[in-house]
C-alpha cells in the first residue's frame, strides 16, 4: 500500500512540474530574457533603469545624412574629461591632464537616459572604459547589436606638452617623417578598434590638421600621409565615414590638391554663441561636408550659462540656456558633440526639437561673438 501511495505522490509532483515549466515557457519573441530574468534585472537595477525591461530603447536623436549616405547623430556625448588642477582632481591640486575614470559612471548613465551616440578619442583615455561598459550591456541584452551605437574617434593629435603626454602616441609629430605619420596613424587606428572592443568604427575624424609653429610644407606632407590611411581603412570598411576636426578652408583644399581622393565628410570644430567660424561652416556647406560643433557651451569656462541674453531667450520659450544654445547651433546647420556628467541634463539637452527661434533672435546670439570667444584653443586659420 505504502508503494502505491508514493508511486501516486511521484506522479502527481512530475504532472505539477510539467504544468509550471508550460506556463512559464518563453512566448515567441526576440527577447532571449525571460520574464523572471527582467524581473530580477529590474529589481537589481530598479534606480537606475528607466523601465523594467532588458533592452532600454534609444533617447529621440534625429540624424543628418552624410555624402556617402552614413546616418549621423544630431546629437553626441563627448568623453574627453579633462582638468587644469583643482577642484576637479580633489587634494591633487597640481594636477594636469585627462581624466578618463570619470567615464565609466557617465557612460552607463548615458546608455539608461537613451545615448546611443559617443564621441572619444585616442587622446582622452576613455575608449577602453567606453568599450568596456557597451560590452556589458551588449551582454546583458541591454544593447542588441553594434548598430545600436554610433561611435566617433579621432587620432592624429598635435604636440600636447601642457597635458604631458607622449608615450606611443603622436605627441611628437613635429618630428615624424611622412612615413612615419602613416605607420603610427594606421597603428593608432588599429589601437581605437582594440580600445573599443569593436570591429569597425562609425564616424573616424584627423583631430588636429598639424601642431603649431610647423612649416607649413611638412604639416601638408603628413596630413595628406595620415589621410590616405583614412582613405584605405575606409574603403576596406574598418571605418564607416572619415573626416576632419579643427580643420579651416586651407587645409581641406590643400588636401584634394596634394593628393586625396576622398573629401572629408565631417569637420568638427569648436563652436558656441561667443565663437563662430562662419567661413569654415560656409566651405562646409558648400563642399557637403557636415559641420560638427564641440563645446557649445565653452567647455563650462566661458559662463555661458550666466548670459542675460540667453537667459532672456530662455525665459521666452520656457526652456533653459543650454538648449537655447543647442537649438541656435542646430538652426545653424551643426550636429552637436556635448560633455556633461549630469543625467538631467543628458536629457534636457536632447530636449530642443519643440522650439524654433526666430530670425531676431539668431541675430541676438550671433551678436554674442567675442574676439577671444575660445575656452583656450587655437583658430584653426592660424596652424600651418
Amino acid at each position: 500500500m505504502m508503494v502505491k501511495i508514493l508511486q501516486l505522490f511521484l506522479l502527481l509532483s512530475a504532472l505539477l512540474l510539467c504544468a509550471n515549466h508550460a506556463s512559464s515557457a518563453p512566448s515567441e519573441s526576440n527577447d532571449d530574457h525571460s520574464g523572471e530574468e527582467k524581473s530580477m534585472y529590474c529589481q537589481r537595477n530598479k534606480e537606475d533603469a528607466n523601465e523594467c525591461s532588458i533592452y532600454l530603447p534609444p533617447a529621440n536623436n534625429p540624424t543628418l545624412t552624410l555624402r556617402n549616405g552614413v546616418q549621423l547623430p544630431l546629437f553626441s556625448l563627448g568623453l574627453a574629461h579633462f582638468t587644469f588642477g583643482a577642484p576637479h582632481v580633489g587634494s591633487n591640486k597640481t594636477f594636469v591632464g585627462f581624466y578618463p575614470s570619470k567615464s565609466f559612471r557617465q557612460i552607463e548613465l548615458a546608455l539608461q537616459k537613451g545615448i546611443r551616440s559617443f564621441d572619444t578619442a585616442l587622446m582622452y583615455g576613455t575608449q577602453p572604459h567606453l568599450g568596456q561598459v557597451l560590452g556589458q550591456w551588449w551582454a546583458s541584452g541591454r544593447l542588441k547589436s553594434r548598430e545600436d551605437v554610433f561611435l566617433t574617434t579621432k587620432v592624429f593629435h598635435k604636440p600636447a606638452p601642457k597635458f604631458g603626454l607622449k608615450r606611443n602616441h603622436q605627441w611628437n609629430l613635429d618630428d615624424m617623417t611622412p612615413e612615419q605619420v602613416a605607420i603610427q596613424t594606421e597603428d593608432h587606428i588599429e589601437q581605437c578598434l582594440q580600445e573599443l572592443q569593436v570591429g569597425y568604427i562609425d564616424l573616424l575624424l584627423m583631430h588636429w590638421p598639424s601642431g603649431e609653429g610647423q612649416e607649413e610644407g611638412i604639416s601638408r606632407q603628413r596630413r595628406l600621409a595620415a589621410w590616405k590611411v583614412f582613405e584605405d581603412f575606409y574603403q576596406r570598411g574598418w571605418v564607416r565615414a572619415i573626416g576632419v576636426s579643427n580643420f579651416c578652408e586651407r587645409h581641406m583644399d590643400q588636401l584634394m590638391q596634394d593628393g586625396a581622393t576622398i573629401r572629408p565628410m565631417v569637420n568638427q570644430i569648436e563652436s558656441s554663441p561667443y565663437l563662430q567660424y562662419e567661413s569654415i561652416v560656409s566651405y562646409c556647406r558648400d563642399h557637403e561636408i557636415q559641420a560638427h560643433a564641440y563645446s557649445p557651451m565653452g567647455s563650462g569656462l566661458m559662463n555661458v550659462q550666466n548670459d542675460a541674453v540667453l537667459q532672456q531667450l530662455g525665459k521666452a520659450h520656457q526652456k533653459d540656456v543650454g538648449q537655447v544654445v543647442f537649438r541656435y547651433l542646430i538652426q545653424k546647420g551643426y550636429a552637436i558633440a556635448f560633455q556633461t556628467n549630469s543625467p538631467e541634463r543628458m536629457v534636457s539637452n536632447l530636449d530642443v526639437l519643440d522650439f524654433e527661434l526666430d530670425e531676431e533672435e539668431m541675430k541676438a546670439i550671433y551678436g554674442l561673438i567675442r574676439v577671444n570667444g575660445s575656452f583656450g584653443l587655437p583658430s584653426p586659420h592660424d596652424l600651418p
